[in-house]
């Protein structure tokens, strides 16, 4: 919360999984996210191709 990451402009959950780390990317399970991209807080997302808006927190689960 107090660094957050400046993403691009249609930038998905991928990209951001590829700017965490590499191998977050294979091990994506799901991802939570509140702001406006979910219809309501703490929306559960498993395509990693859902798109980001600026204000969006997100959490990502991985694959043990």
């Amino acid at each position: 919360m107090k660094e957050p990451i400046i993403m691009r402009e249609g930038d998905t959950l991928k990209s951001l999984c590829k700017r965490l780390h590499k191998d977050f990317i294979n091990q994506f399970r799901f991802a939570m996210i509140w702001g406006d991209t979910a219809k309501h807080p703490g929306q559960k997302f498993r395509d990693g191709d859902q798109p980001l808006t600026d204000g969006d927190i997100v959490s990502i689960f991985l694959k043990m």
